[in-house]
């Protein structure tokens, strides 16, 4: 274990800039500061006017409602927020770090600050107000960001077992992953949504009985010796994908229409696909080296 942590350390140190860590470490908690103070020392009527307001938009609001959080017992809409962005922010960014893409984690963080909201906003707006007609009164916070940077991050995941495994221990992952985000998902439904989901992960099980059986998948011995050979990749893949997964899985839960709320489940899925959109799209058309991902090469 603690050679183990030591590889991981030397690793990290060898590849990442200890100005651009300072730097960048200092602006993500900037950000959450940020939300923090506003949220506790700005008066809560501007707060509400920052808010989205659906029976009265604004255009400014548009962009500010993820700004602001609604005022609970314990402030838990706010620390709720605020945990779910330091899981998944911290690993994207590190996974950026470390593979030379710095310059790329800025522009997928700003996107999500500046192109995000009004397509958050505006999908919420469509689906609760127009087609659903349930129109609740405000929204407002910064879970549709968390859920972006949790698209972001699974994206990241998956260019790093694109670019650094065999395919073989690829796909097994991959096999993995799927069965336990939709078995995940499925303990947060009900019905049809929860059978659904329990089938994806079975199939998903099933695929990789049938592949390890016809000797198309490789055994886990060989997962376990690239992940010995790749210590640091190996650490942030693990913890990146257990927080993504989690905050995927809790931006979607099977009660969202509540006595005295409504849990805009629809901002959330623009967040996550908005996320993985751009993290697409923001890939070698923005390079800081000549090494383009095998992902984009068979584009």
């Amino acid at each position: 274990m603690g050679r183990s942590l030591q590889a991981i350390i030397n690793e990290f140190t060898t590849q990442v800039d200890s100005q651009d860590l300072v730097i960048d470490l200092a602006s993500l908690i900037g950000v959450a500061t940020f939300l923090a103070t506003l949220y506790y020392l700005i008066p809560i009527d501007i707060q509400r006017s920052l808010a989205f307001n659906h029976r009265d938009p604004s255009i400014q609001s548009v962009w500010t409602h993820v700004l602001v959080h609604q005022h609970r017992p314990g402030d838990g809409h706010l620390i709720g927020n605020l945990k779910g962005y330091f899981q998944v922010v911290i690993p994207a960014w590190l996974l950026c770090l470390t593979r030379g893409q710095r310059r790329r984690f800025w522009l997928l963080f700003g996107s999500l600050l500046v192109l995000g909201p009004p397509v958050f906003a505006g999908f919420s707006y469509l689906i609760l107000d127009i087609v659903l007609g349930v129109s609740p009164r405000f929204d407002r916070g910064f879970s549709a960001v968390v859920g972006g940077l949790a698209g972001v991050l699974l994206i990241l995941a998956f260019e790093v077992i694109d670019e650094e495994m065999e395919p073989h221990d690829g796909y097994q992952l991959l096999l993995i992953i799927g069965s336990v985000l939709a078995a995940s998902v499925a303990l947060n439904q009900d019905g049809f949504a929860r059978i659904a989901m329990f089938v994806a992960s079975g199939g998903c099980l099933a695929a990789y009985a049938v592949g390890i059986a016809t000797g198309k998948l490789a055994t886990v011995d060989s997962l376990a010796e690239w992940a010995r050979e790749n210590p640091l990749n190996t650490f942030l893949l693990g913890v990146g994908l257990f927080f993504a997964m989690n905050v995927f899985v809790g931006s979607l839960p099977g009660e969202w229409i509540r006595e005295d709320s409504v849990v805009n489940i629809f901002g959330h899925a623009a967040g996550l696909v908005f996320g993985t959109l751009a993290t697409w799209i923001i890939g070698d058309g923005f390079p800081e080296s000549e090494t383009v991902p095998p992902m984009f090469r068979k584009l």
